[in-house]
């Protein structure tokens, strides 16, 4: 039972983790899309308003898919897996994914604005 306790301790704080990551990418991608937008509508004289880089947001969102990864690697090393939801396994593989896809676009986009 201790293991257990011990087990979902590490499982839950890197998952905690993995979320708290999330919202600073997601607060750092929402103040880029201002300043983006600000810039915009100052036009060229907008020299001053600072941009979040694609690269930063992708690099910050490709650590967000590690921290899921690991707690999805810990979800798996777990012995008695009948005592975990199918629906929360796949709940923390499905965010892994979704991050690493986040990631990608968001190289994809840096690429796009380098050209």
């Amino acid at each position: 039972m201790k293991g257990a306790r011990l087990f979902f301790f590490f499982f839950f704080s890197r998952l905690a983790l993995a979320e708290a990551h999330a919202c600073t990418v997601r607060k750092a991608s929402i103040k880029a899309a201002r300043a983006s937008s600000v810039s915009a509508t100052l036009g060229s004289t907008a020299t001053t308003v600072s941009k979040t880089s694609y690269v930063l947001l992708a690099k910050l969102t490709i650590g967000v898919k590690e921290e899921y990864e690991r707690a999805y690697g810990l979800l798996k090393s777990f012995k008695d897996l009948n005592e975990i939801s199918t629906d929360f396994r796949n709940h923390v593989k499905d965010a892994k994914l979704y991050y690493e896809a986040v990631a990608q676009t968001l190289l994809g986009m840096d690429a796009y604005e380098a050209q």
